[in-house]
Parts: structure tokens; sequence; C-alpha cells
């Protein structure tokens, strides 16, 4: 039999307090799929890259008119495009319920879009960087800008 008492009682934590927040496991989630999305998409790059040069001299010739750097360079920038174009497209949202052909047709608009913003990124960049290629002969910077 409890005593009753007047005495303060010490803290027992409720399970309600011990549950982590709910907004916690999302944003794990979130950023997981964003590391595996970036992961696949700089695999897939090298892997071209490194493909497309043991097999193509006209690639090789291509390549080596542009500094690691601007490759670096456009790299983190179709990174930071497709995270935000995935972003923005709603892909890292779950929704309970949605079909997969309406998952499928928003990752197929992501990546379209994404794409096209690389283009224009890939386009631009011999202009923002052409600090970079006054070191190049006059045929080279040509060659670089088309």
């Amino acid at each position: 039999m409890a005593a009753i008492s007047s005495a303060r009682q010490p803290h027992v934590e409720s399970a309600s307090t011990m549950r982590p927040r709910p907004w916690v496991p999302r944003l794990l989630l979130t950023l997981g799929l964003m590391g595996c999305d970036t992961l696949a998409i700089n695999a897939a790059c090298i892997g071209v890259y490194t493909w497309g040069l043991r097999n193509s001299a006209d690639l090789q010739a291509q390549f080596n008119i542009s500094l690691p750097s601007t490759a670096r360079v456009f790299l983190l920038l179709l990174n930071l495009i497709f995270v935000i174009t995935f972003v923005t497209s709603g892909l890292y949202t779950l929704k309970r319920g949605a079909s997969r052909v309406d998952e499928a047709f928003k990752v197929a608009v992501a990546i379209s879009l994404g794409l096209f913003s690389a283009y224009i990124v890939n386009a631009l960049l011999p202009v923002l960087f052409s600090n970079n290629l006054d070191d190049l002969p006059l045929e080279q910077q040509i060659l670089a800008l088309t």
C-alpha cells in the first residue's frame, strides 16, 4: 500500500518527452535522399567522363581544352542544379497514396529541367571563367567558346 505524502515526487519523464520530434526522421530521410542523388549524379558524370576519354579521340581533344578547375566547378554547379530542381519539383516530399505514374512523371520533368539548366550553365561557363581562357592560344579560345 502506497503512503500518501505531501513530499515532492521525483521527476519521471513521460513517454511523449522521450520520443524524437516528428520532423527529425523526415529531415534525415530527405538529407539521405539528397546525398544518394548527389552520389548518383557524380558517379554518372565521372563514369561518362572516363569512358568517353578512353573510347573517343574527339572527346579527348575537346576535354583537353577545358581546365580541370572548370570541370570541378561544373560538377559542383550540376549537383546544386539537380538538388534545387528536385526540391522544387517536390520529389523529396513524402505523400501517401501517390501513384507510381505521377511519381515517374515528376522524376522525368525534374531531370529534364535539370539537364536543360545544366546545358545553359555549360554554355555560360566559358564566359564566366574567361580569365582562365586568356592563358590559352587564340585557336583554343575560339574552340572553347563554341
